[in-house]
C-alpha cells in the first residue's frame, strides 16, 4: 500500500488547498530531502521536506528514500503495481548522477508484457514477454548490445535461455545457450551451457550441478575440433562446502584438492590443506597450514621423492 501513496498525493494536496497554480498532469519532482512541482515557467511550486513513514516512504509525494550509507542515496517512485517508474541516485551533496525512468504495458491480469527503461534519457533496457518467451535487450553507452532470451518451462522439464553480445558495430562477440534441467519438484539439478567466443574462435560446452560447481568442460575450435576437456567430482562437508575436488583432464587424473571445514567469524568456510598435481612423469604435492605453504614435494612415477 505504501507504493500506492504517490498516486493519490497530488489529489490529496489539491483537496487540502496546499497547491496553487497547479500545472496540468502535475508530477512531483524530488531529491533526498524535499519535493516540489515544476511550474509552467520553471519555478518550483509547493516545495516541502519529505515526511517519511516507518518504511521510508514520503507521505506527501510517495517516493521511497534509501540511504546506502556510502554517500549515495536512492530515491524511487513506483506505479500501482509496485514496479519502479523512476529511480534516481544522488551523490553526497544532493547531486543526481543516475536517473532511470521505466514505462510498462500490462495485460488484463496485471502482468508486465513490455517495458522500457531509460538511463538519463537514453534507452538502456527493454523487456518483452510473448507467451512463455521472455526477451531482454540491454543497450550500453558505447553502442554495444546484449540480448537475453529465455523460455520458462520449455521442453517440459527444461528451462532454456540464450544470451548474445554485440560490439558497437553490431558484430556478434559471443553467444551463450543454457539448458537448466529440473527434477520432479521443479528444482534445477543440472545446467548445460554452450558458450561461443567469436574473437578467439572458441566454443566451450560445460555442465554444472545445482550448486553451480562444474562437472565437465569441453573446449573446441569453431571447426568442431576438441582443444581441451576436463571432468570434475566432489565430496561435500557441512553446508555443502567442498572438502574434496578431483579434476580429470583428457580422461587422466590431473588435480586433487583436499580441504577442511572451519569456523570463520559467524559462519563456516573451507581451508585448503593439500593440493596434488599429476603429470606424465609423477606428481607434485603442496601442503598448506592456515593458508600458507608448509611443504612442496615432487614425486616420480614410482612414488619416489625427487630431491
Amino acid at each position: 500500500m505504501k507504493k500506492l501513496v504517490f498516486i493519490f498525493a497530488i489529489l490529496a494536496a489539491v483537496l487540502s488547498g496546499c497547491i496553487a497554480e497547479e500545472p496540468e498532469n502535475a508530477v512531483w519532482e524530488r531529491n533526498p530531502t524535499e519535493h516540489w512541482i515544476n511550474g509552467k515557467n520553471g519555478e518550483k511550486l509547493n516545495v516541502g521536506e519529505h515526511e517519511l513513514d516507518e518504511e521510508s516512504f514520503c507521505e506527501i509525494c510517495g517516493c521511497e528514500i534509501f540511504d546506502h550509507g556510502n554517500g549515495v542515496i536512492t530515491v524511487s517512485n513506483y506505479d500501482e503495481k509496485g514496479n519502479p517508474v523512476r529511480v534516481t541516485n544522488f551523490a553526497f551533496g544532493g547531486n543526481s548522477f543516475d536517473d532511470y525512468i521505466s514505462e510498462y504495458k500490462y495485460d488484463e491480469n496485471g502482468e508486465v508484457l513490455y517495458s522500457e527503461t531509460f538511463e538519463n534519457g537514453r534507452l538502456c533496457e527493454t523487456f518483452e514477454k510473448t507467451g512463455e518467451t521472455v526477451q531482454k535487450d540491454y543497450y550500453y553507452i558505447d553502442g554495444s548490445h546484449h540480448l537475453s532470451i529465455s523460455y520458462p518451462g520449455y521442453l517440459g522439464d527444461t528451462i532454456i535461455s540464450q544470451w548474445y553480445a554485440y560490439d558497437p558495430e553490431g558484430n556478434i562477440e559471443y553467444e551463450e545457450y543454457v539448458e537448466s534441467l529440473l527434477d520432479k519438484n521443479g528444482e534445477v539439478y543440472l545446467n548445460r551451457t554452450t558458450y561461443i567466443h567469436y574473437p578467439t574462435e572458441t566454443k566451450v560446452v560445460s555442465e554444472a550441478n545445482a550448486l553451480g560447481h562444474p562437472l565437465s568442460v569441453e573446449k573446441y575450435d569453431l571447426d568442431g575440433n576438441l582443444i581441451d576437456d576436463y571432468d570434475y567430482a566432489y565430496e561435500y562437508g557441512e553446508e555443502n562446502l567442498i572438502v574434496y575436488e578431483k579434476i580429470m583432464r583428457h580422461g587422466n587424473l590431473y588435480k586433487e584438492y583436499f580441504s577442511k571445514v572451519i569456523t570463520q567469524g559467524e559462519g563456516l568456510v573451507t581451508q585448503l590443506y593439500k593440493e596434488v598435481t599429476y603429470h606424465e612423469t609423477g606428481h607434485y604435492v603442496i601442503e598448506y597450514e592456515n593458508g600458507g605453504i608448509i611443504s612442496e614435494t615432487h614425486y616420480d612415477s614410482e612414488g619416489n621423492i625427487i630431491e
